[in-house]
């Protein structure tokens, strides 16, 4: 609890300090000032949003909808959700699957949730542009392989064990909220997979997700699936 306070405390304090400072100085600041404080007025709580809606996301226990999947195809639904940013972003990201993978079994929204996170967490690690490269293929016996690459920043070795601490971030000037990663983790791990992490500094990081194939599953009412 004092990690949830301490991060919606920081975007708060910001706003009651920029909105104080355009109170008491209204009527001698200039307008481009005022305008420059009323922006980082709007980042701050747009930040304090995002913190709200991460948090949801995490302490959210809504019942899943367990049905068949094709890996490929909520990758492809991510994929979509995020192209615009993409665009933006100048990230050019590349999918590759090895044929005739069998199903998953899983909630399409939420895995979709998994790999939004991680293709926006590659995104913010090449602030330059990049390429992000998903690899689909067989993992182990009984687990799909998912390997999500990006060309940015890198992670430091000493960081990696920490990274999927709820409100741990290594992003620049405290932008992230350090759930995305959290949210990527508690998913996979409901859905019975697990996460491995390969980073190098300056080179870029790949996130591997396994996930189990669908066998012959029945659900609560004894109904095959």
């Amino acid at each position: 609890s004092s990690g949830i306070a301490h991060e919606l405390n920081n975007p708060l304090n910001n706003i009651s300090l920029s909105a104080d400072m355009l109170l008491e100085e209204y009527d001698d600041i200039p307008k481009d000032e005022a305008r420059e404080i009323l922006r980082d007025i709007l980042a701050q709580t747009d930040r304090a949003g995002n913190i709200v809606r991460d948090l949801l996301d995490f302490t959210r226990d809504k019942k899943p909808t367990i049905r068949k999947l094709r890996i490929c195809d909520v990758i492809a639904g991510a994929k979509k959700l995020i192209e615009n940013e993409l665009r933006l972003k100048a990230v050019h990201l590349e999918t590759w699957k090895q044929p005739d993978l069998p199903y998953i079994l899983g909630d399409e929204q939420k895995l979709q949730q998994v790999f939004l996170n991680l293709f926006v967490n590659a995104i913010h690690a090449m602030p330059d542009g990049g390429l992000i490269h998903v690899d689909t293929h067989a993992g182990p016996e009984g687990f799909i392989r998912v390997d999500v690459s990006d060309t940015g920043a890198g992670i430091p070795q000493e960081k990696i064990s920490n990274i999927f601490d709820p409100f741990f971030t290594t992003r620049r000037g405290g932008t992230g909220t350090g759930l995305g990663l959290s949210i990527v983790y508690e998913i996979v791990k409901k859905h019975g997979g697990y996460i491995e992490v390969e980073s190098q500094v300056q080179a870029g990081t790949t996130f591997s997700i396994f996930l189990p194939v669908a066998t012959e599953a029945k659900d609560e009412n004894g109904k095959q699936v």
